[in-house]
């Protein structure tokens, strides 16, 4: 490992994401008045080409520089990363200047073309090249080498390409009796799965095109394509893991958990739980919904885009699908909105945020404990 990723790993694997879905091309570049050779700053020319890419604002592009830019923050005076520091002088981003523009990978830029003609392919009416292409991007998804959706600085980015590519899939693949021996590990040897390091129980199933980490633990749960599974998450018996979900690191589904998936349309975010979450038996989160980081979230809760969030300490609601990090949750009712008799509605209740430390020192179990 180099210097580099051992003082910056979240800045290095924002770099390394980044490079899945563009051509970072080395080049010169400009940021205000601060000028880069070609070969220098590579990740900063990464990251800035994204950025360009994706329309993001100045306030929202400082944020992908991580753990440098927190340097920046608490070092104010200092000269240490100047392709940051004129960031932060810049109003828009428009005086951010490149040899040569942004490009997407190549084969998620032909994604883009052959979205526009999908109505006109088939089974039967498919190029050879396009059929490589478009397996090739299952292929990435089911190793783990590409994604749907990524974690860039704080915020999370859907790469609509990639979903475009799933849903080509089946218009070229037609509707066809599937198979056991298609599932994911159904040709798998002792060897296969020694070397995967997955342990699957009986009638465990991963589609093609979902990625399962080493350490994964899978109970009799289903896994559809495009989702991401990281090491050390167990998903529960009867739990399923919907479309292009996104489940993190050390993360537990209990049984009978529904993540939902998401599909279309292409751009809109799917349901994303991050590292080290507990969620409770029989909960259901949503499309679109976040649960993040350290979160605990009890048994029979329902989180989706238009749930009601209720902040047991301040009394705040919100209908956005997030759960802040390091939540405990648990479900409850609470006045429907306009109601002239009474009614409740379903809700979810954030009871406390709880302080990392306290997270790791107590199971999920113990902080639900009224």
């Amino acid at each position: 490992m180099s210097a580099q990723q051992d003082k910056y790993p979240r800045l290095t694997e924002t770099v390394s994401l980044i490079n899945q879905v563009l051509y970072v091309e080395s080049q010169e570049f400009e940021v205000g008045l601060c000028s880069n050779k070609m070969g220098e700053s590579i990740g900063s020319l990464a990251i800035l080409q994204f950025a360009f890419w994706w329309g993001l604002s100045v306030n929202n592009t400082l944020p992908l520089f991580c753990e440098a830019y927190d340097e920046v923050l608490n070092d104010p005076e200092g000269t240490c990363h100047p392709n940051i520091r004129a960031l932060m002088k810049l109003c828009t981003f428009g005086e951010v200047y490149f040899t040569k523009a942004p490009q997407l990978q190549s084969e998620l830029a032909v994604i883009d073309a052959l979205w526009e003609i999908r109505d006109t392919l088939s089974p039967n009416n498919i190029a050879d090249e396009t059929n490589c292409i478009i397996n090739s991007i299952i292929s990435k998804l089911n190793n783990g080498s590409l994604r749907v959706a990524m974690k860039l600085g704080v915020e999370w980015f859907t790469i609509e390409q990639v979903k475009k590519a799933i849903l080509l899939y089946f218009r070229i693949n037609g509707n066809y009796v599937v198979k056991s021996n298609e599932a994911k590990f159904s040709q798998y040897s002792e060897d296969d799965f020694t070397k995967a390091g997955v342990s699957a129980v009986s009638n465990a199933v991963a589609r093609f095109g979902s990625y399962i980490a080493p350490g994964v633990i899978l109970m009799p749960s289903y896994v559809d394509i495009g989702a991401r599974v990281e090491s050390g998450t167990t998903v529960g018996t009867w739990a399923s893991v919907g479309s292009c979900a996104q489940i993190g690191k050390n993360v537990h589904l209990s049984d009978g958990v529904g993540i939902g998936g998401l599909l279309e349309s292409p751009q809109a975010t799917p349901a994303i739980i991050e590292d080290n979450c507990w969620i409770g038996p029989g909960s259901m989160i949503g499309a679109g919904a976040i649960v993040a980081e350290g979160s605990v979230v009890g048994a029979n809760c329902c989180i989706d885009i238009g749930a009601t969030i209720v902040d047991f300490k301040t009394g705040i609601i919100t209908r956005n699908g997030y759960i802040p990090p390091y939540s405990v949750v648990i479900a409850g009712t609470a006045p429907m909105r306009d109601s002239k008799h009474g009614l409740h509605e379903k809700c979810v209740i954030i009871k406390a945020q709880v302080r990392p430390e306290v997270r790791n020192k107590y199971t999920a179990e113990q902080l639900l404990i009224p």
